[in-house]
């Protein structure tokens, strides 16, 4: 697992705050941890773009990947 450094934990926990906490409030906490969870797990991780994979999101970045692997075993195989 790549080390993402010690202001990982703290661009997270800005942007989580930014775009989530401070836009609602919450009825309950049950209620708040299920909107993190999704926030975290929906959009942080899949689709925000991340700067150390070139400013795309980690699902572009995959397509990315398997597509130039498909490339280089096609180009091997011929």
């Amino acid at each position: 697992m790549e080390d993402l450094g010690p202001g990982a934990p703290l661009a997270i926990d800005t942007t989580l705050k930014t775009e989530l906490v401070y836009q609602r409030r919450f009825a309950t906490r049950k209620e708040a941890r299920e909107a993190i969870f999704e926030f975290i797990e929906v959009f942080y991780n899949r689709q925000r773009r991340h700067s150390s994979l070139g400013y795309v999101s980690p699902m572009e970045y995959e397509m990315k990947f398997e597509e130039e692997k498909r490339t280089r075993e096609t180009k091997r195989a011929a």
